[in-house]
């Protein structure tokens, strides 16, 4: 789809509203007002507290990032581990990073307001959002109302919906939940990221998840790939369980978190039209198969500010293709044999270097490491999943995956947002 003028508009409202002061939400108005957006950016949410413990990790090449903040740690290594085998490797043009939520919260929100051009609306939930004809979109806050020809929504569902819920097509749940735990002795190896750790877990595709601060404290999580979410109290007797296999018994709880991704190719809702943009989560940030996405984060809203700062309008970006195709082969593998695919994951981490893993990870590999990837995987399962993702498409009579149009999608009302 061409991209949409609204020069007219800008030229005299010169406003956008961001309904989400969220990771996206933030990143994007911060983009905004480093670009030199001389206009009004209102920043709405429901929270009044952003200091609640949370952690962004990330694949970045150490000589480039897109992020706007430099991360809080990074780590040259990683491990993986399938029973009594495990396989470590180090990364030489990537790294693994974290980030560090009420820190950027902290730094971004304090240049946001002195930058002048950003306000705050925070605690204030919209009453209702109106289509307002070419002025485009009015939003009532108690008895303030915000008017804007661009309005960007990155907030997410009050309730969750399930995976069936989101659009036809391969969805499954990332869920997680995790402490950040100081021991007495030193028991880590503060260089080297617990990527995966399947041993033990009943759960074909639960894994353990170790982020080393230093040799005594660490962020251990319990993360589980299912086609359902998992309850809260399921994932803390699994980190239990984990925690009393591989770690001394004498340790201290200082935080803890926890979450629910969505793993699927189909963002929701599907919505695209003109001036009401969906990002975050929401838009599709969060890598189908791997749940990373802070990185996606970035490279929308840095889309998205260039396309503010000239005035025209494009649809939020789509994974990048092959990887949305590879996405949707691996859900549909997911789906059918669980055991199979952790088998394929045993098989790829052998059998590809590092930096091969971070670039795909980080959803930017190369044509050599997207064919060195496609031959570690078994060949059978992932091509039954390709079989049935073209059927797929053909019973459905749309486009093949290098034909589709990726503003194309069911309409979603402004009213039911």
């Amino acid at each position: 789809m061409p991209p949409i003028s609204i020069a007219a508009d800008m030229s005299t409202t010169r406003s956008v509203i961001l309904l989400g002061a969220g990771l996206f939400g933030t990143s994007l108005a911060l983009r905004l007002v480093r670009s030199g957006f001389q206009g009004s950016i209102h920043l709405i949410d429901t929270r009044t507290d952003f200091t609640s413990p949370q952690r962004w990790s990330s694949w970045e090449r150490v000589d480039q990032t897109v992020a706007l903040t430099a991360p809080d740690r990074s780590w040259g290594s990683f491990r993986v581990r399938f029973g009594s085998a495990g396989t470590r490797r180090e990364l030489r043009q990537w790294q693994y990073v974290q980030r560090s939520a009420p820190n950027f919260y902290r730094l971004a929100h304090a240049e946001l307001r002195a930058s002048g051009v950003c306000q705050f609306h925070l605690g204030m939930p919209p009453q209702s959002i109106q289509e307002n004809g070419r002025k485009g979109y009015l939003v009532h806050l108690g008895d303030l109302r915000i008017e804007a020809p661009l309005l960007v929504d990155s907030r997410r569902s009050p309730v969750m919906p399930g995976p069936q819920e989101i659009l036809p097509g391969p969805s499954w749940w990332q869920s997680f939940y995790g402490m950040v735990i100081d021991w007495d002795r030193e028991v880590l190896d503060p260089g080297c990221v617990t990527l995966m750790d399947f041993s033990g877990f009943p759960q074909p595709l639960g894994f353990g998840y170790v982020l080393p601060y230093s040799k005594t404290r660490a962020l251990v999580e319990y993360t589980v790939f299912h086609d359902q979410p998992l309850e809260l109290e399921d994932l803390k007797s699994g980190l239990r369980q984990y925690l009393n296999r591989n770690f001394p018994a004498d340790f201290r709880h200082l935080e803890e978190e926890q979450g629910w991704l969505p793993m699927t190719t189909h963002p929701s809702p599907a919505f695209r039209m003109p001036g009401w943009w969906y990002g975050g989560i929401r838009g599709g940030a969060a890598r189908a198969a791997t749940g990373y996405a802070h990185t996606h984060v970035q490279v929308q809203t840095k889309f998205m500010t260039d396309a503010i700062m000239s005035g025209k309008l494009d649809f939020p970006p789509e994974t990048p293709q092959p990887l949305a195709w590879m996405d949707k082969v691996f859900l549909h593998a997911l789906h059918e044999k669980p055991l199979l695919a952790r088998k394929s994951l045993e098989a790829l981490f052998a059998a590809t270097s590092g930096d091969a893993l971070a670039s795909f990870m980080a959803g930017s590999p190369n044509a050599g490491t997207i064919t060195q990837i496609v031959w570690a995987l078994p060949k059978i399962p992932f091509l039954a999943g390709a079989v049935k993702d073209l059927a797929s498409h053909y019973n459905r009579r749309g486009p093949l995956p290098n034909e589709a149009n990726p503003s194309s999608g069911g309409h979603f009302s402004p009213s039911n947002a």
